[in-house]
């Protein structure tokens, strides 16, 4: 797997709480990163001016978590222009389909403690025929219900996964190649007169086609173009927590902190058990109608146990295999 990461870090945030230096939860996020299976680094990065200062270090820090691994590294993200990402995306597809990592984020923190259960949905998506295919990795309690968003595309159980077909091109996933081959290099972005108003891929496909036709028509199925794996075990957590998103009990997916290993696995297998089964979408979300977004039973049992070795109440990376 490839990773690809185009971002900018700033204070300058809106609304969101800074509650630690940016700079100092990129370092943590990359940290994480680096106990994934990757075999290859590309990264764009605009520093903003407050952190400036911090660059050398953090060369420092990218070069040691990703040594051999490293192919590009340079200090401006790539911007609003499909220009800018028609070379970097098509280098990634010389190398046949393969599967990367491609994130406009910061702060999505890997929190598995065993990275052998995300090799596993490598290999599922490798075997699946599907000509653009995804698996997203964070915003857990989300996904887990989209999987059940609408009543003619049930996502089904394959191994300790869910595999749904539905249109999300956020940019906190796993893609095939030619999926971003087809995103950034044969839509045309012009033709479509789409100009995006700052440099993210997620509103390309619901600004384009129609969000709320993708998300609330039943009836309309060619507008599911790829196939989305969902993990039933908690891959990544935004670090300031999911308290802004329109999801229940948002508490049961507390944010993070500084130092890293302040940060703690689950208590135990009943605190599993709250997080798939309370935490839901608000009613009052696009994304809840037209059903209640109830989760599988089967689903809950399999997510708990597959909570069978976690290493309970230890700092989060302490335990597992890179």
């Amino acid at each position: 797997m490839d990773l690809f990461v185009s971002t900018f870090i700033t204070e300058k945030r809106g609304a969101e709480n800074n509650r630690y230096p940016r700079i100092d939860i990129f370092n943590y996020t990359l940290q994480t990163y680096s106990r994934m299976p990757i075999d290859r680094a590309f990264f764009f990065l605009t520093i903003d001016d407050e952190h400036k200062a911090s660059i050398p270090r953090l060369n420092r820090t990218i070069h040691y978590l990703f040594a051999g691994k490293l192919v590009h590294l340079q200090w401006n993200r790539l911007g609003k222009k499909q220009e800018e990402y028609v070379p970097w995306i098509q280098r990634l597809c010389t190398n046949g389909d393969r599967l990367v990592l491609f994130t406009q984020n910061d702060d999505h923190i890997y929190v598995d403690y065993d990275a052998s259960y995300l090799q596993k949905g490598l290999e599922l998506m490798r075997s699946d025929y599907s000509l653009f295919k995804t698996m997203y990795i964070s915003h857990w309690p989300e996904l887990l219900r989209v999987c059940t968003k609408l009543p003619h595309n049930d996502g089904q159980l394959h191994g300790d996964f869910i595999r749904v077909r539905t249109t999300v091109i956020d940019s906190i996933q796993i893609f095939n190649a030619a999926y971003l081959n087809y995103l950034f290099v044969d839509f045309n972005w012009h033709a479509l007169k789409w100009q995006p108003g700052r440099p993210r891929l997620d509103g390309l496909i619901y600004d384009t086609l129609g969000h709320f036709d993708i998300w609330t028509n039943p009836g309309v199925k060619d507008k599911h173009i790829q196939t989305m794996w969902v993990p039933l075990r908690e891959q990544c957590r935004k670090f300031n927590g999911y308290s802004r998103s329109q999801i229940l009990h948002p508490e049961l997916f507390p944010p993070l902190m500084l130092p890293p290993e302040t940060n703690l696995y689950r208590k135990n297998s009943n605190e599993v058990r709250d997080a798939v089964t309370l935490s839901s979408i608000s009613p009052h979300s696009a994304w809840y109608n037209p059903n209640g977004l109830n989760l599988n039973a089967t689903w809950i049992e399999k997510t708990v146990n597959l909570y069978k070795n976690c290493p309970w109440s230890k700092p989060i990376g302490s335990a597992g295999n890179k």
